[in-house]
């Protein structure tokens, strides 16, 4: 049939991509994981950037960093954030970035959330043993608590 515009069932599989970035290398696999679906399935695009404010724990306990520097933080994120979305831009796709502040887990599922996102891509870092233990995993965070699909990007050779 020649003028049929319909879109194909398949094509309606993921309208909606949620990709995860920490703008690490291993984020980068998922991005490039992300943005080829996407292509391939005519999904819009949502990146986000999720980052929690760091505590200093000195012996007295629990001390929350000065306004400047989680002024710094979001500055530094948000302009690393607009330039991945620039690149995703750039490859012809209709992409949004947000950025999020609290634990990344809750973030990118709440981002997914808001979004009505019908995919989650993200990259895991492979921790396990001790360093897992001490450290969590938002990917298995993310894989255990997602109503929708979720899709994780390791690399090969991180640790």
């Amino acid at each position: 049939m020649t003028g049929d515009t319909t879109v194909q069932p398949e094509m309606q599989l993921y309208p909606h991509i949620l990709i995860a970035t920490d703008f690490s290398a291993t984020a980068e696999l998922a991005l490039a994981h992300g943005v080829a679906l996407a292509q391939r399935f005519h999904s819009k695009v949502t990146l986000v950037h999720a980052f929690s404010i760091p505590l200093v724990s000195p012996a007295a306990g629990a001390v929350v960093p000065n306004e400047d520097v989680v002024v710094a933080l979001s500055d530094a994120a948000s302009k690393n954030l607009d330039a991945v979305v620039a690149r995703v831009k750039a490859k012809g796709l209709d992409v949004e970035g947000m950025l999020r502040v609290g634990f990344p887990d809750d973030e990118v599922l709440g981002a997914a959330d808001a979004r009505s996102t019908s995919l989650i891509v993200l990259g895991t870092h492979g921790r396990r043993g001790f360093r897992r233990l001490l450290l969590g995993s938002v990917a298995e965070s993310i894989l255990r608590r997602s109503t929708v699909p979720v899709l994780v990007v390791r690399d090969p050779v991180d640790d």
